[in-house]
């Protein structure tokens, strides 16, 4: 355990015992409420309001000053005081602390202002505490204090300052579940960069036998937890402070055990951790550290070094400083410095922009005992002014820089003897002298706390130097030649030149250069000429161009057509140079000078022909150039077309012929006949193999693009064959003849429908028809030859067959005849006579009385009696017929 930390506990516990009656420390005053005040942060480039130092205040050497009663009365000793500098109010406030002497904490509230301490008597403070991380809040404008030691008990409470009066925030703070846990000597700075108070670490035992590690922002009145992917080990007594450098907030060392130290440099920049790669000052805790506004760096002090780094856990009194991104230890610079301090956190000491540097309150010793003494770490004010040269010509521009350090931020820079056109408001400008002589010139800064210093740089100016490039043409095509030459006034041989010619080709070196432009374009020369003095003049040359030669292209939207025919043309030009004036002539007597001055221009032609449109142009330089196109322009283009032969029998050869009027010769000629085959030529001739309907189209095309079609059909009939049959072939006179003409293609039955049937030859009672098939019951006999003409508009062909017809027999006759004809009407009547007489007689011979018949021997009518006997052939059996 740290003897050192732990010892002040063991003493209180010691006194408590033995007195009697309380020491008489005070534990300060309680807290009220106050109103934030809004300000820069604490360590940030603009420390807000400041104050003047009196007359009376020290001059601060380099390094660290002791500022002696200088102060007036400062606070009593102590150790682990809360140290902050309140811009709000301007002033540094410091809170509480430990005194070793009665092992209790302080409650008292003091300000170090225009370099004197005071003590305020506020109506409420906080509670009494070592220990308490403070920092100035510049987004609420208030001073912040966290947590501390009070007597071993850890704090968790929050309070702010401002314009004198303490408010205790913590039931604001304890209401949020956000808000860090009790502890002492935690680390805490304002992160100007992300806009909130940032507090990190802290002990949670006396003697930091434990530490926190969690990250916490403060703003708004309200604490919450910062969630890092990486952080810095728990540890406390760490030295916390913003650096613009980074920017960020920068962390170092700090107590990891409790008697062992960090040596690590981190870096908190944008809400996340990050170590850095440097080396440090050694294994430490517990010193101080601030920013320094004027320097430009952080400065840490002393601090309790371990073991490891040859301390023997000891206070040191070295002084560091941060910048570039690397540690340097600047003991030596102070010809006096504190001696060794520890309990001084970053937290017991702060930059004062009144008195222009980091102060130090208090801290304890390698003995163990507490001071009071206060020591400012600056850096005196200087001033330096130097100039580019000091010799320069007339109105040629010289670069001044101020350099400043030290001195008490803010400051006033002024300047005199410079040129009224020249009002310097930057530490680094340019300033030009129109006026050649010797200047002194001179500038005066004045810090915040009213030390003002001087500088001064002489200055030689001479006549002006100048030089007026010349060329010998600016413009033509190329390749265009150019030379170069030159003016000079107040020149001082010998000279150096420097010609660049503006097209990327090497630079001239002498006075008068000459030079080729290959390329086109515009350029613009330019002429270095240094004289024996150092002058040094650029000036600009005219502007040279070469362009190429003027040429014309001519097109046109259509270059041929059918009157009356539109045309709009549109020349190009290449080359040349501007402005350019055009003239047109359109080839079919028109004027002229229509559309003169244009590249777009519109013609109608209105009779046919062929006619050449020409433009000509002529540009300012004299360029003349011409362009043309021809035009053709056409009646409309008719086509007629006629076969051979429309019509005929397959194999069918047909001559097709097409005749064009109109439009523009030559013509062309391309034919499709309608059965995938194709032709060419004003006549062709074409063999169609099949029967078919075809529909032959030629397309004619004239010399100009039109292009016209006609067509014809050609109807091809198949080849057929007729077979003429009569059934029967020989037929009785007044029998059914059937005459049938049956067509066959290629062996198949051809539509009878689609012919014409003419009939000669017929028998007597038959009538011809245009049928294929004629019925019909010839009425005279003989032998017919019949035939019949089968047409189908193309070819007839004829088939012939012959009929006999022939006296039918009676029977023949009977049947054949049919029972409607006369003859058979008077043959069925004498059948019906016939019949009826032979009836009658048989029933009169059945009436007659028959002779008996021998016994035994059966009737008629007895079954197996024999029937009696017919008559002999030719007996007679009824009367005559």
């Amino acid at each position: 355990m740290r003897i050192a930390r732990a010892l002040p506990v063991l003493l209180a516990v010691l006194m408590a015992l033995l007195a009697a009656i309380p020491t008489g420390a005070s534990a300060g005053p309680t807290a009220t409420a106050s109103t934030p005040l809004t300000h820069a942060p604490r360590g940030a480039g603009v420390a807000g309001p400041h104050v003047r130092a009196p007359t009376s205040a020290p001059t601060l050497a380099e390094g660290w000053t002791d500022l002696g009663r200088s102060v007036g009365t400062p606070p009593p000793a102590r150790s682990f005081a809360s140290v902050t500098y309140d811009a709000a109010d301007g002033y540094t406030l410091l809170f509480g602390g430990f005194n070793v002497s009665t092992g209790n904490p302080y409650a008292d509230t003091w300000i170090l202002k225009s370099g004197q301490w005071s003590e305020l008597s506020p109506t409420v403070s906080p509670p009494a505490r070592r220990g308490g991380a403070i920092a100035y809040d510049a987004r609420d404008g208030y001073v912040v204090l966290f947590g501390g030691d009070q007597s071993g008990s850890m704090l968790s409470d929050t309070w702010k300052f401002s314009a004198g009066t303490w408010t205790d925030l913590t039931p604001t703070t304890l209401n949020s579940t956000n808000s860090p846990s009790a502890r002492f000597v935690a680390t805490m700075t304002y992160d100007a960069k992300d806009g909130y108070l940032l507090l990190f670490g802290g002990c949670v035992y006396v003697g930091c036998l434990s530490q926190d590690g969690d990250t916490w922002r403060f703003s708004g009145g309200a604490w919450q937890p910062v969630s890092t992917t990486t952080a810095p080990s728990p540890r406390g007594g760490a030295a916390l402070v913003w650096d613009p450098a980074l920017p960020g907030v920068l962390l170092y060392g700090g107590s990891t055990s409790s008697s062992s130290h960090s040596g690590e440099t981190w870096a908190y920049l944008g809400g996340n951790w990050s170590k850095l790669s440097v080396a440090g000052p050694g294994n430490r805790s517990d010193a101080l550290a601030s920013y320094d506004v004027a320097d430009r760096l952080v400065v840490l002090f002393g601090g309790l070094l371990d073991y490891a780094s040859g301390g023997s856990n000891r206070p040191v009194a070295d002084t560091w400083i941060f910048a570039g991104g690397a540690w340097a230890n600047v003991t030596n610079r102070s010809l006096s410095a504190p001696g060794p301090r520890w309990t001084l956190e970053d937290e017991s000491g702060t930059y004062d922009p009144g008195l222009g540097g980091v102060v130090l309150f208090g801290g304890r010793d390698d003995l163990g005992v507490d001071h009071n003494g206060t020591w400012v770490f600056a850096t005196p004010l200087t001033l330096g002014l130097t100039a580019s040269a000091p010799t320069v010509r007339q109105s040629e521009g010289v670069r001044f820089n101020t350099s400043l350090r030290g001195g008490s931020f803010a400051y006033q820079l002024s300047f005199s003897g410079f040129p009224s056109a020249c009002q310097p408001r930057t530490p680094s400008f340019v300033c030009a002298f129109n006026v050649s002589g010797n200047y002194t010139l001179s500038a005066t800064v004045v810090d915040s706390a009213g030390v003002a210093v001087n500088a001064s740089v002489a200055l030689s100016v001479t006549a002006r130097f100048e030089v007026v490039p010349a060329v010998n043409r600016t413009s033509g095509t190329v390749p265009l030649a150019v030379t170069f030459s030159e003016t000079l006034l107040n020149a001082a041989s010998p000279l150096r030149y420097n010609w660049s010619f503006g097209d990327g080709t090497p630079n001239g070196t002498t006075a008068v250069v000459s030079h080729t432009y290959l390329a086109t374009g515009s350029f613009a020369p330019q002429l270095e000429v240094t004289d024996a003095l150092g002058g040094e003049v650029v000036a600009s040359a005219p502007t040279v161009t070469a362009y190429t030669p003027l040429a014309l292209a001519l097109t046109a939207n259509v270059s041929h057509g059918t009157v009356p025919l539109a045309v709009s043309f549109n020349a190009t030009v290449f080359g040349g140079v501007s402005p350019i004036v055009y003239a047109w002539s359109f080839g079919d007597g028109s004027a002229g000078s229509t559309g003169a001055g244009e590249t777009r221009v519109a013609h109608l032609y209105a009779l046919a022909g062929s006619y050449t449109a020409t433009v000509s142009a002529t540009d300012s330089a004299g360029g003349f150039g011409t362009a043309s196109i021809a035009v053709v322009v056409a009646t409309p283009l008719r086509v007629t077309v006629s076969p051979s032969s429309p019509r005929g029998v397959a194999p069918l050869n047909v001559t097709l012929s097409a005749s064009a009027s109109g439009g523009l010769a030559p013509f062309s000629f391309s034919w499709t006949f309608g059965d995938s085959a194709t032709g060419t030529g004003a006549t062709t001739s074409h063999l169609y193999p099949s029967a078919g309907s075809y529909t032959s189209v030629v397309v004619v095309t004239d010399a100009v693009g039109q292009s016209v079609s006609a067509s014809v059909t050609v109807d091809v009939a198949p080849a057929f064959s007729v077979a003429l049959v009569a059934t029967p072939a020989s037929v009785a006179r007044g029998g059914t003849l059937t005459l049938a003409a049956t067509t066959t293609w290629n062996g198949s039955t051809y539509c009878s429908s689609c012919f014409a049937f003419a009939w000669s030859g017929l028998p007597l009672g038959c009538a011809t028809a245009n049928a294929s098939t004629l019925r019909c019951s010839p009425s005279a006999t003989g032998t017919y030859g019949v035939e019949v003409v089968v047409g189908d508009g193309f070819e007839n062909v004829t088939a012939l067959t012959t009929v006999t017809v022939t006296i039918p027999p009676l029977w023949s006759g009977l049947f054949s005849g049919g029972a409607s004809s006369p003859f058979v009407l008077g043959l069925l009547v004498g059948i019906a006579v016939v019949v009826v007489a032979l009836a009658v007689w048989r029933r009169r011979a059945r009436r007659a009385p028959t002779p008996p018949a021998p016994s035994g021997v059966p009737g008629p009518s007895a079954p197996g009696a024999p029937a009696p006997a017919s008559p002999a052939r030719g007996e007679r059996t009824g009367g005559a017929r």
